[in-house]
Formats: C-alpha cells, sequence, structure tokens
C-alpha cells in the first residue's frame, strides 16, 4: 500500500486548527459539548509550524488511528477483511449515531475511504466491523487505518459486497434468527426462481402497463418446471406481487421459454428486476393471457399456432379479450422473430379475422403492427401485410410503388392519407418491424422502431365494414404477400414513439434486453445472508428457533442440536476445486460429524458424493478431507472437543495437489490429493453425509451438536500467513489503538 505521508508529521497529531466558523451543526444531537473558551485553548496549543496529517472530511468531529500489527508474517495481504472491535473504552458511543451510520474507515494516506460492513452494532455492548484494507505490509507494524466518527447527519456507507471481493464465494455471518421460514416467497409449493433484470438503457421512456417479451432457453427451468409450463409464473421485484403473463411458448423438451409479461411501470432512470418462479408439480395454470394486453389493444395475434400447409380449418388466437380470433387460410408455420409465425405463398395464403365492432377504429388513434421478412422484393404485385380497406373506408399496411416503399394507408374524414417510406432498403430474407400509427394529427411510419415518414392528417378515421385480413388484400385475392408474418397487433390508440422503440429493442434482442440470474431455491427455513455479492443465502433447517441464535466469537451464531438442525445455501456450484473452508466452531462432543462440507444435494439425507468437508472425528480431532480415488485427509494435532472457540481452515490446492489443515491459525497438518471428486453441489453446514471412507467417521451420517460461526468459502487457496493474520484479526489481536484525537469545532467567541 502507498503510505502517503504529510511532511513533518507528528507520530499522533493533536487538535487541528482551522478558521473560526459558527457552531450549530449539534442541534440534531443537542447542544454541541466544546465551549469556545476550550476551543480557542486547543487552537492556542497548537505549537506554531507543526504540520499535522490532512483531516478526511472536516464534518467529522473525531477519530483514531488503527495501527496494524503483521511483524510476524511477511506476506503482503491485499484487500484483506480486518475486524474492527468496539466497545465503550475503544469508541464514545454517546458521540455516535444509533446505529453506526456516521463511522468511517480512510486509508493511511488519509483520502480514500474503505468499504466496510456492520456485523453487529451495540451501543451497550460490543460492535464488530470488518473493513476491507487494500493491503497490509508483511513484516510491518507501523499500517495503518482511521475510524472517523462523531457526525450527527451523516447516512449509513456500509457496502458489504465490496468488503468481500478477493476471491470469497459465500461469507456467512450466522447473526440472523435461524427459525424456518419461507421468507420473501412467491408461495411454499413453487421450489425454484431466478431473477430477470431489465436494462433500463433499451428503455426510453417511463412507459406503464408494457408487454415486455421474455424469451429464453434456461435447462434449470426445463429441469424443474411442468412440461405443460402451467407453473410458470412471474413477480414483480418484490418477488411476491404476480404480474400477468401470457406462454406464447414452452418447450420442455429444450427449455426453450417465450412469454409475454404486463410490468405496471418499466422505467428508463433504472434497471427493472422481476422474478421467474417454477417448479410446482400440482400448480394449476397461472396463465392470465387476456391480462396482459391493456384496453386499447383490440387484437394480438401471435401467430404460433401450428398450421399445415393448405389447411384451411385452422385458427389464429387473438391474446386480448375480444376474441378477434383469424382464421387460417392455406399458410403454415415458419421460425419468427419471436418464437412462431407463418409463411404467406405469394399466391393466396391468408389469415381472416371476421369484421368486429372492436377493430372498426372510427376515433383519432390506431396504431397497427406487424414483424415481416418479404422473400423478394421488386416484383410488379403489390404485398399487403394487414388490411381492412373497403371501398375507401378503413386502413392498410402494405407495400406499395415499386415494392421498396412501405406504406401505411388509412380513410381519415373524406381523404386518403398515407405515410410512405422514402429510401428505405429492404433485403429479402430479413425481418423487420413495421408500425403504422395515426394520432388525429399525422399519420406515420415506423421502420424497426424509428419513425421513417409521417404525413399531415386530421378528423376521425373511416370505419370499415370489411374483414380484416393478413398476408392479401381485403375480400380478394389481391395483393398477396410472399414471406413471414408474426406478431401482428392492433390498438385502438396512438403507441409514443418511446412505446414503439422499446417494443423493437425487445422484442429484436431479448437477451440484450434482459438477463437472467442464477436459480434460487425456496428457503426451508430462516433466511442466513451470504454477504458476497453471489448471494448465495442459506436457509436453516430442523428444529431451530430464535433461541439458537447464540453468542457467538464475533457476534452472533448459530447452535445446532445434533438431531436435525442445519443449513443449507441457495446456489448450486459446479466442481470447485481451488478452494479454502473456514469455520468457528464449538462442540463438547466427539461427534464424528461435519462442520462445513459440500454434498450433491442441498437439502436433506440422500447425497450421493461429498467430501471437501471439515468435521470432527469421534477421536476429537478435527479432519479436512478431499476425494480423489479415495479419502484424503489433514487432521489436527490435538483434540478440540473442548467446549472451547476454534478456528479450522481447510484448503484443497488442485495445482500443488494439496490439501491443508489449520487450526486457530497455525498449521497442522497437510495431504497429497490429486483432484477433489467432480461434481455439482451445494455447501451445507452441520450435516450430512460421511461414510466409513473417512478416517474416525461416527457410523451412519448425522448432524453437528455444536455452534457454528463466521463459515466462509473462497475460491482461492489460503496461505498459511493469511489464516494467521485472520485469527489474529477475530481474536483482537491484530490492531493497536491509538487515542483519539478531536477536530474541534471553534465557535466565534465575538458572535451572539
Amino acid at each position: 500500500m502507498a503510505h502517503v505521508k504529510t511532511a513533518g508529521e507528528s507520530p499522533e497529531p493533536g487538535p487541528i486548527s482551522r478558521p473560526i466558523r459558527w457552531a450549530a451543526a449539534g442541534a440534531a444531537r443537542g447542544v454541541r459539548r466544546v465551549a469556545w473558551g476550550v476551543a480557542c485553548l486547543a487552537v492556542c496549543l497548537v505549537p506554531v509550524g507543526t504540520a499535522h496529517a490532512q483531516w478526511w472530511d472536516s464534518n467529522w468531529l473525531e477519530r483514531r488511528k488503527l495501527t496494524i500489527n503483521n511483524s510476524d508474517q511477511t506476506e503482503d495481504l491485499d484487500d484483506f477483511p480486518l475486524l474492527v472491535k468496539l466497545d465503550g473504552t475503544r469508541i464514545d458511543y454517546t458521540k455516535t449515531l444509533n446505529l453506526g451510520e456516521d463511522i468511517r474507515f480512510i486509508d493511511d494516506d488519509d483520502l480514500t475511504e474503505l468499504k466496510y460492513e456492520i456485523e453487529k452494532w451495540d451501543e451497550s455492548g460490543t460492535s464488530y466491523v470488518w473493513v476491507k484494507v487494500p493491503q497490509i505490509d508483511g513484516s510491518s507494524s507501523t499500517d495503518h487505518i482511521w475510524i472517523y466518527y462523531d457526525y450527527f447527519a451523516a447516512s449509513d456507507n456500509q457496502d458489504p459486497p465490496n468488503v468481500w471481493t478477493n476471491g470469497y464465494a459465500g461469507v456467512w455471518h450466522l447473526k440472523e434468527d435461524p427459525t424456518p421460514s419461507a421468507g420473501s416467497w412467491y408461495g411454499p409449493s413453487w421450489n425454484y426462481r431466478k431473477k430477470i433484470t431489465i436494462d433500463n438503457t433499451k428503455v426510453t421512456a417511463t412507459l406503464t402497463n408494457f408487454p415486455v417479451l421474455i424469451s429464453i432457453t434456461d435447462t434449470d427451468i426445463q429441469a424443474a418446471a411442468r412440461s405443460d409450463g402451467f407453473d410458470i409464473l412471474f413477480t414483480n421485484s418484490d418477488s411476491v406481487t404476480k404480474l400477468d403473463h401470457e406462454i406464447e411458448k414452452w418447450d420442455i423438451a429444450t427449455g426453450e421459454l417465450v412469454a409475454w409479461v404486463k410490468i405496471p411501470s418499466l422505467p428508463d432512470s433504472a434497471d427493472k428486476d422481476i422474478y421467474v418462479y417454477y417448479g410446482n408439480s400440482g400448480a394449476a395454470d397461472q396463465q392470465n393471457v387476456t391480462g396482459v394486453w391493456d384496453a386499447n389493444f383490440k387484437a394480438v395475434l401471435h401467430l404460433n399456432e401450428t398450421v399445415d400447409d393448405e389447411q384451411t380449418t385452422g385458427v389464429h388466437l387473438d391474446s386480448t379479450s375480444n376474441n378477434n380470433d383469424g382464421g387460417q387460410n392455406n399458410n403454415d408455420d415458419a421460425p419468427g422473430p419471436i418464437g412462431t409465425g407463418q409463411d404467406f405463398d405469394g399466391t393466396d395464403d391468408r389469415v381472416i379475422l371476421p369484421d368486429a365492432a372492436s377493430l372498426d377504429a372510427t376515433g383519432p388513434g390506431l396504431t397497427v403492427s406487424a414483424w415481416i421478412q418479404p422473400d423478394f422484393l421488386n416484383t410488379s404485385v403489390d404485398r399487403v401485410i394487414a388490411d381492412k380497406w373497403l371501398s375507401n373506408t378503413g386502413w392498410r399496411l402494405w407495400f406499395k410503388d415499386n415494392r421498396n416503399d412501405f406504406r401505411f394507408e388509412a380513410r381519415i374524414a373524406n381523404s386518403n392519407k398515407n405515410a410512405t417510406t422514402s429510401g428505405a432498403t429492404w433485403t429479402a430474407g430479413t425481418k423487420h418491424y413495421v408500425v403504422g400509427v395515426y394520432d388525429g394529427g399525422r399519420i406515420r411510419i415506423y421502420l424497426d422502431g424509428v419513425q421513417d415518414a409521417s404525413t399531415v392528417a386530421t378528423g376521425n378515421l373511416v370505419a370499415s365494414t370489411e374483414d380484416l385480413t393478413i398476408g392479401i388484400d381485403a375480400g380478394s385475392t389481391n395483393d398477396p404477400f410472399l414471406g413471414d408474418i408474426d406478431e401482428v397487433r392492433i390498438s385502438d390508440t396512438r403507441r409514443s414513439a418511446d412505446w414503439i422503440l422499446t417494443e423493437y429493442n425487445n422484442q429484436s434482442n431479448p437477451g440484450g434486453f434482459h438477463t437472467v440470474d442464477v436459480e434460487e431455491q425456496k428457503p426451508v427455513g430462516g433466511l442466513m445472508s451470504d454477504s458476497t455479492a453471489n448471494n448465495n443465502h442459506g436457509a436453516s433447517a430442523g428444529s431451530m428457533d430464535f433461541l439458537d441464535q447464540v453468542a457467538g466469537q464475533i457476534g452472533g451464531s448459530v447452535n445446532l442440536d445434533g438431531i436435525d438442525d442445519y443449513i443449507s445455501t441457495a446456489n448450486s456450484i459446479n466442481d470447485p476445486q481451488n478452494i479454502t473452508v473456514e469455520a468457528w466452531f464449538k462442540t463438547g462432543t466427539p461427534s464424528g460429524y461435519k462442520m462445513v462440507g459440500f454434498e450433491n444435494a442441498q437439502t436433506g439425507t440422500a447425497a450421493t458424493k461429498y467430501d471437501r468437508h471439515l468435521y470432527i472425528g469421534i477421536d476429537g480431532r478435527v479432519y479436512f478431507g478431499s476425494w480423489d480415488t479415495d479419502a484424503d485427509v489433514a487432521v489436527s494435532i490435538n483434540p478440540l472437543d473442548d467446549d472451547q472457540w476454534h478456528y479450522a481452515v481447510g484448503t484443497q490446492d488442485d495445482i500443488g495437489n494439496t490439501i491443508t489443515l489449520y487450526i486457530d491459525g497455525a498449521l497442522q497438518d497437510s495431504a497429497v490429493n490429486d483432484k477433489a471428486f467432480s461434481y455439482t453441489g451445494w455447501w451445507r453446514i452441520g450435516s450430512h453425509q460421511l461414510s466409513g471412507f473417512w478416517p474416525n467417521w461416527a457410523g451412519g451420517s448425522g448432524y453437528l451438536p455444536g455452534t457454528i460461526d463466521e463459515v466462509r468459502i473462497s475460491n482461492v487457496v489460503r496461505s498459511g500467513d493469511w489464516t494467521t493474520a485472520q485469527y489474529k484479526s477475530i481474536t483482537d489481536t491484530f490492531i493497536v489503538w491509538k487515542p483519539k484525537i478531536i477536530r474541534w469545532t471553534e465557535v466565534d467567541p465575538f458572535g451572539p
């Protein structure tokens, strides 16, 4: 770490003079405790010419230096999570906010604010705070950081995920109430969910009741959902409020899901999270198809129904409540930009929607949209996409005039008005999104989300009594379309330019519009938070309740009864090899069961693969073991079933082909191990599987009787120096506390 010192800095700077100012800052916490006379005296006592380290921020009135004694280790410790233990002898709780919101940690350059996490704040006792220190020099006893406090207007600035960034895959402080509960989960019958995040940069304005396309192929959903997709549902960002959705396509054979989800408010200023739930074998159909489409949608045809060429009786369903279904005539399936579309042969293929009042647009608003893929251009035949036109009434969306220009035409008041693309470059075999809009002032044509042309037009639309046709001229076989059509929609309102562009962004590239997070399994117990950004939260199981949240080595810990208590984690992990497994434990029983381990069953007792575990043998000694072709273990020197807190660390080094065990910061043993067992599994705390392959096993499998605290999994191999430093940090022997320093708030002696 670069040590920035101010020239002439004294070993421990005293009060720092500053220009006189008014002292009204203490109003929120009572009258400030320093009288002007004392303040002036403090200023006068500063020797002339003495230089001091700069003060990080003048709003904070007190600080202490925390010097770190790393003289016993030679290794530089990078991004080290340092435990800062506070009590009334180290910090004046009367000068901190009630939850410690005003504490800050600053590096030794007096400038850099450090990331921190408050594990426990207790103004009547001991508080525990983790601070990420960028570097602690090896063989050094002078590295230091600062703790600042005493600022009445400060807000909480914790950032736990960025404390645990140096290879940490999971960090469980086990400080929560372990009483089993489902937590914020849609319903107990749904076993899995995934978070879906919509990228706000693809949303061009905040949109209301917007139907978002979710198009993914997901093997997790494939493995757990019903074959009919009835159990698939979506919730809002609170993870419990159900959203209306329609499944256009669900293929259990491939895991392909195409669904439309109505988002009540889709913001452009921040990413939007929703959740997809699945894995309920007894679920009824969760869809609300018509609820997805607001009242302005008069027809929405996905054209995804399976039909055969020359079939004349097939039906293409309208997803709105208007039931404007279309009869299939000779068209057949084709891959669409969204699920399945329809292929039209350029002769007589068509879809016919019978005339209905809901389709007779008469007001000053209309939007018609479709995805099209023309097979070839520059023919002598006009090409109709959608048509409700009869004797200069109604509207139509079509290729017109040399087939390179696209036109939206409507009868408005007593004249025909149109907007026609000018100079648009069409490529045969390429999909495009075309939208025609009339808003009472102009008629517009959009191509791939962007307005291409518009024409002034005013007045109401003149309704047509003709059927609405897709792929051919209404009421005839004129102007047939040659190519593919998908996702035809008619609305009796003007959809905005932002709506249309967001539709295009979503439908043209769903994978760029949203991302899908890792699978989460329904909690089977109380939530035991993972402080890393991996969100690999633990869930308690068994008969634990609030009484099993007990004092730990650091803050709280979980007491396990040895009968059915354990903790499982949410996320599966594929074949971790270079790892470090850490836990603080206390037990008076040489049980022969595990403290922490990896298994191919997330919950229950059915695991068939298990290793990478710390366990206590029936001889009272602690073992860390991995499996290559047999059980390889490193073992503690002494029994540790003495009902005292101990720190166990096991490492699996896939490069050095070794496993190593440390107890209370000291090396115990190492063993050769070519590779840990290769499988996908979950980390578990307090259970379950062991077998006769493992030395001093209890027989059968079971649950640990004892207390567990501060469990950590890293995807890097921690060194002996790192482990020793962690032990010193957690046992409060790593920091040397210096006297506090006050930055006096000076009062104007000549003021009122």
